[in-house]
């Protein structure tokens, strides 16, 4: 409960975005979601609020405390977020769901189960924190070839 009075309604809009501009993707997500038993599923609905929480905390879009190192890569991280904005006002959307896909990329890759879903979080945050770290980071299409997803036709 905690973790979704921190992102706000911001998951549930995310959720909404991914379902009405890529069902078929997004559909592939919650069916591999709910899997054959408890502990090889993964929370769904936690994971978004989780991909959620840690885009804003990464870029610290809400709050500027830190070391110096972590505020001058949030800065970086950030700096490239805000020209994909400026481009695309869907940027955090779009980010979103290369996100949440990397998320169940690495799930299924490690064959992951329940307990190890912090693993594979931390894993995730990791590689989104390189990608938008990264001078290539121009377009929520960058992000996803260089996290290596595939969301956007060509």
């Amino acid at each position: 409960a905690t973790e979704f009075r921190a992102a706000g309604m911001v998951p549930v809009l995310c959720l909404t975005f991914f379902a009405e501009a890529y069902p078929d993707k997004y559909m592939e997500l919650l069916k591999r979601s709910n899997g054959k038993s408890a502990e090889e599923s993964y929370p769904f609905a936690c994971a978004a609020i989780n991909v959620v929480y840690m885009l804003t905390d990464i870029m610290k879009l809400k709050s500027t405390t830190g070391n110096s190192a972590s505020l001058q890569e949030a800065a970086s991280m950030r700096a490239n977020f805000v020209k994909m904005l400026e481009k695309n006002e869907k940027a955090f959307m779009e980010l979103f769901c290369v996100v949440f896909l990397f998320l169940d990329s690495e799930w299924v890759r490690t064959n992951a189960t329940y307990m190890q879903f912090p693993i594979v979080l931390k894993t995730t945050r990791e590689k989104t924190c390189a990608a938008l770290r990264s001078s290539g980071a121009k377009s929520p299409v960058s992000v996803a070839d260089i996290m290596g997803i595939e969301l956007f036709d060509e």
